[in-house]
């Protein structure tokens, strides 16, 4: 099943990342070995290229955010996109 689909009949998902059998902070901001619930996905189209963007909590409280593509402080994110 596609995650759109699973997003749409509100179905629990959750998104890992096993770079590592360690638990350590990656340069994305992400923790090695841990896996973190899937609240939504977004669809959208961005200079004429779709975008789907996938939005997870932190629910380990580590002082660390996203820090890829469309993180908070990035500039793709327009006024209008916001």
């Amino acid at each position: 099943m596609e995650m759109q689909t699973a997003d749409k009949r509100s179905y629990g998902m959750v998104a890992s990342n096993q770079m590592s059998q360690r638990e350590i902070a990656t340069e994305n901001g992400l923790i090695s070995g841990h896996s973190y619930p899937v609240v939504s996905l977004f669809e959208f189209e961005d200079d004429g290229e779709e975008v789907c963007l996938v939005k997870l909590r932190n629910p380990w409280g580590y002082n660390t955010e996203w820090q890829g593509e469309w993180a908070n402080n990035s500039p793709r994110w327009t006024l209008h996109l916001r």
